[in-house]
């Protein structure tokens, strides 16, 4: 049980982690364990407690089903994020599907976790081409830095795969244990891939894969299988190791003098404020929410923004160039009981000494009423009020459509690394006439890579014909966030980066974030396991300062 925030703020913690998603959870997880006091303070609903949590379907489905419950209430329960974002190069709203509460995006996540490659340590090199971003010769540590800690990390989350990636080049990825057989669609597409000599892989998936397990990827899982860094980390810090969850907290800002964070200060969700004071502050609530709440937390000591003397804090935005492929299919994939997120390939990570991503299962796709949902909420932005009411009688038929292209085609992702450019950034706004959050998104693809973009759909077009598929072009948009990183580089030069090597920042000396604003390049896939491997790192590192 949980103390009132009125003990916990009497306490002075060895650390206050904001956020409880793969960064921030995994750290506090490491400190707690090693005899630390940690308090978690989460903006979300703690699902694993929650007998509320609306698991194992899509939000909106499982809300259907209970009228009386608010779309606030539905939000929480749901471990979604409520908030729109503007994209100021389309001039429009849009809603993310974004994760909010215990484990964060994690919660939500279809559990793929891999490395990055070596070569993402050093961008550089690969994009000799290019002159508009401010891409690093090399990050502040190299692959060799993390390699052990990607095996802790890949242990802690029992990652799981079952054919090895032949372009990792005869690595042996430790503590990966095997998952279970594909499905038969999913064989099928296989030999079409090797018929195309193309290096098909197994991902790893952070999954138990329990008796019928529905792989519940854009959902809170119902059959505890999930590894995600609620279940994984928060929950034995919690039970195990004294740390303390304050959940449904807001902070607001971080007081300071000029070189330490003296106090946290929010709101719990009976609005009344609190102070809680940690030796040290860990920021770990994501690449969007941390760089704003640095921003907001400005004083006569830091008129720019805590720890933003270098005034990169929230700038150099990545966020991944992905696109969406529809494989459609003979089977019902609604039907199926298996997981489909299982087949990648790397061929195309790095070709002709030039990076570029990978290619991923995307799983099922949600069901065709969300996506109309969501495409008639943008289209209200830009179209007379008759026009809308018109298209809202052809909803019925538009979700039909959909549904029936969804059940029966398999999804893929093309990922491809972004470059970071000063200008594409992250900005508050007020919050919208119905309450809900607003945050802006300045986001603009370069020409260089825009030119990459091209190849690179075109070595994916190639490798997939004569295949059938759809292919919707998603990467101009800002609509897929959840591989948002980059707001609070770290760097070897105060000038340039927000933080050190490890994960603190330059000028304030208990100051650390963790979650991805820490990247100084998006590398061309899954960042999650690497912001997993990072955050053992650093814990490592703040335990051995301690002693």
């Amino acid at each position: 049980m949980t103390p009132p925030p009125e003990e916990l703020a009497k306490v002075e913690w060895d650390a206050v982690v904001i956020g409880t998603g793969v960064g921030g959870a995994t750290l506090g997880y490491a400190l707690a364990r090693a005899g630390e006091r940690v308090l978690f303070l989460e903006r979300g609903e703690n699902y694993l407690g929650n007998p509320r949590a609306l698991r194992g379907d899509y939000m909106e489905t499982l809300a259907a089903s209970a009228p009386d419950s608010s779309e606030e209430d539905n939000f929480r329960n749901g471990g979604r994020w409520r908030g729109e974002i503007f994209d100021a190069a389309q001039n429009r709203y849009f809603r993310p599907f974004l994760g909010a509460g215990a484990g964060g995006g994690s919660a939500l996540y279809g559990m793929l976790m891999e490395r990055f490659f070596p070569s993402d340590f050093t961008p550089r090199r690969f994009h000799a081409a290019d002159t508009e971003s401010d891409l690093p010769d090399r990050w502040p540590i190299l692959y060799e830095d993390l390699r052990p800690h990607y095996e802790k990390a890949e242990e802690l989350y029992r990652l799981q795969s079952e054919i090895p990636d032949p372009c990792r080049r005869g690595e042996a990825l430790r503590h990966i244990q095997k998952a279970r057989s594909h499905h038969l669609a999913t064989r099928h597409f296989e030999r079409f891939l090797r018929w195309k000599k193309i290096g098909v892989y197994t991902p790893a998936f952070a999954c138990e894969w329990k008796d019928e397990c529905r792989f519940c990827q854009s959902m809170l899982c119902d059959k505890d299988c999930k590894n995600d860094a609620a279940r994984v980390c928060l929950r034995p810090a919690l039970a195990s190791h004294g740390a303390a969850l304050l959940s449904g907290f807001t902070v607001d800002r971080l007081e300071a003098d000029r070189g330490r964070v003296t106090a946290v200060n929010g709101r719990g969700p009976d609005g009344r404020e609190h102070r809680f004071r940690g030796r040290r502050v860990v920021l770990a609530a994501g690449a969007l929410a941390t760089p704003l709440l640095l921003l907001r937390s400005r004083s006569e000591h830091w008129p720019r923004g805590l720890a933003n003397g270098s005034g990169t804090v929230g700038r150099y935005l990545m966020r991944h160039l992905i696109d969406i492929y529809f494989l459609p299919s003979v089977w019902n994939f609604r039907k199926a009981p298996q997981n489909l997120k299982e087949l990648a390939w790397n061929d195309y990570y790095e070709v002709d000494g030039v990076k570029y991503g990978t290619f991923q299962p995307f799983g099922k796709f949600p069901p065709g009423g969300l996506a109309v949902d969501d495409l008639l909420f943008e289209m209200k932005q830009n179209i007379p009020g008759w026009a809308m009411r018109g298209l809202n009688l052809l909803r019925p038929g538009l979700s039909f459509a959909l549904e029936k292209l969804f059940a029966h085609s398999g999804c893929a992702a093309p990922i491809m690394e972004d470059l970071p450019q000063k200008e594409n950034r992250v900005e508050e706004m007020p919050a919208g006439p119905d309450g809900r959050e607003r945050v802006a998104v300045h986001y603009r693809i370069s020409a260089y890579d825009r030119t990459r973009l091209k190849k690179f759909r075109r070595m994916i077009g190639r490798a997939l014909f004569p295949y059938p598929t759809i292919r919707f072009p998603m990467a101009e948009t800002c609509k897929m966030m959840a591989h948002a990183c980059g707001t609070a580089r770290f760097g070897d030069d105060p000038a340039t980066s927000v933080l050190n090597k490890w994960n603190r920042a330059h000028e304030v000396e208990n100051l650390y974030i963790v979650d991805a604003s820490f990247f100084p390049s998006s590398g061309g896939i899954n960042p999650s396991l690497t912001i997993a491997a990072n955050a053992l790192r650093v814990a490592e590192r703040l335990i051995q300062e301690k002693c």
